[in-house]
């Protein structure tokens, strides 16, 4: 049903399908491809893959900065737990492409990177 779709839920039942499925694996890559999932579902999501997954798994988020949240996603993943964070350098990047790896920098410096320059 749409309300579940999207969900930490979801996405932690799909784990929870790939991990009964006995693949090995050393890592695990979240994908929010359309960059339209909200900060708080990849933060509750990675949360959940890390208390799942077993140590030293290494987790990945990738996403693009469609709706304008690709800095806070990366943001709610890093301290949900994840490993790694896909960037871009320009002139790689575009709203709909993957977040400037300066405005990571600008923001762990605490300073705000204003919309108009995300693009």
């Amino acid at each position: 049903n749409e309300s579940y779709c999207h969900t930490p839920q979801f996405y932690l039942d799909k784990l929870k399908e790939i991990l009964a499925a006995e693949i090995p694996y050393d890592s695990v890559a979240f994908k929010d491809a359309s960059g339209t999932t909200t900060p708080a579902v990849v933060h509750e999501t990675i949360l959940g893959a890390r208390k799942m997954l077993p140590g030293g798994t290494i987790i990945e988020f990738h996403t693009h900065d469609t709706a304008g949240m690709g800095v806070a996603c990366n943001y709610a993943a890093i301290t949900g737990g994840a490993d790694i964070i896909d960037l871009s350098m320009a002139p790689g990047q575009r709203r709909d492409s993957r977040c400037r790896y300066s405005h990571h920098v600008a923001e762990a410096q605490g300073h705000r990177v204003h919309p108009r320059h995300r693009s």
